[in-house]
């Protein structure tokens, strides 16, 4: 069968019984080893019957079957059944060839088994080679684990590697927005500010989405106008008014929030009653401000977004 293999250890020429059979055949054991692998190949690719502790027979084979179709000389047949690697039995009232160990050894299933060990081997010595790694795995295990039953977490201890995360690449289209949206935040015009070296990815995602938005885009192109706006309503000073939501945020009725506070929506000279806005054409009408998609409470300034 193409592929496959038969597993050889590496000292099989210096092994004992390999010595002695190549002493008995009189010759090298580089030779005694190269003929057993070739014998055992070809034994793995017959019809083989699995037999109690742990044998594997081929019935209806002599050694003198094996010897005239040139499988192997007798002399090797006759060595390896000193050696116990071989043995003459009988099957069901047939004559067999034996490989004891054949099960764990030689059959399909054991080669798997060993190259799962090999596998395996090989992770715990790359394991030991960088322990320093293993115990930032190991960390990141069990803060995955707390977080998941909500067990306290020791941030100082879990996160000693955060300065060593990728850095985020801030866009430079969105840089002055950033710096725009403190400066208005240190006029007390909007609720919280923004980490304008890191900012989050509420912030980061939504202004992707407007610049990928051309209704969205074209709404804020006007910065200055935006600014007026907000000025003009204590609304936009709550808790739920965020630059987030400035990126294309919609109220509950899918109305985008930039668009109705550039028609003055939020005004307070407009809101004629809780819950009034001005639209597009300068008609009052009601708005339920609690379909705003979020609200919340101002975060701290210096913990950003």
């Amino acid at each position: 069968m193409a592929g496959d293999y038969v597993p050889i250890e590496t000292d099989l020429p210096t092994q004992r019984k390999v010595i002695a059979m190549a002493g008995r055949m009189g010759v090298s054991p580089f030779e005694v080893a190269g003929r057993l692998a070739y014998f055992w190949g070809w034994f793995t690719q017959q019809n083989v019957v699995i037999l109690a502790g742990d044998r594997g027979a081929l019935v209806g084979a002599y050694v003198d079957t094996v010897v005239d179709v040139g499988m192997a000389p007798r002399a090797l047949l006759d060595a390896m059944i000193e050696q116990e690697w071989l043995t003459t039995e009988t099957v069901d009232g047939q004559p067999a060839l034996v490989v004891p160990r054949y099960s764990s050894w030689l059959e399909k299933c054991a080669k798997a088994r060993r190259q799962k060990t090999i596998r395996q081997r090989k992770w715990r010595q790359g394991r030991a080679a960088d322990p320093e790694k293993v115990s930032k795995d190991s960390d990141r295990r069990r803060l995955r684990r707390r977080l998941s039953v909500g067990a306290p977490v020791d941030a100082s201890k879990e996160m000693r590697d955060e300065s060593k995360k990728k850095p985020l690449v801030v866009p430079l289209e969105l840089l002055p927005w950033l710096q725009w949206w403190n400066r208005m935040h240190t006029e007390g015009l909007v609720p919280a500010a923004v980490n304008e070296g890191r900012p989050s990815q509420a912030i980061t995602g939504s202004w992707k989405k407007s610049q990928a938005d051309a209704e969205v885009r074209e709404l804020l192109a006007d910065r200055d106008q935006i600014e007026q706006r907000i000025r003009a309503s204590d609304f936009c000073r709550e808790g739920w008014f965020r630059l987030a939501k400035l990126f294309g945020g919609r109220n509950k009725d899918r109305e985008l929030i930039v668009q109705v506070l550039l028609d003055g929506g939020y005004e307070d000279g407009n809101r004629k009653k809780p819950g009034a806005a001005v639209g597009a054409s300068g008609r009052v009408h009601d708005r339920d401000w609690g379909h705003l998609e979020e609200t919340g409470p101002s975060v701290d300034p210096g913990a950003g977004e």
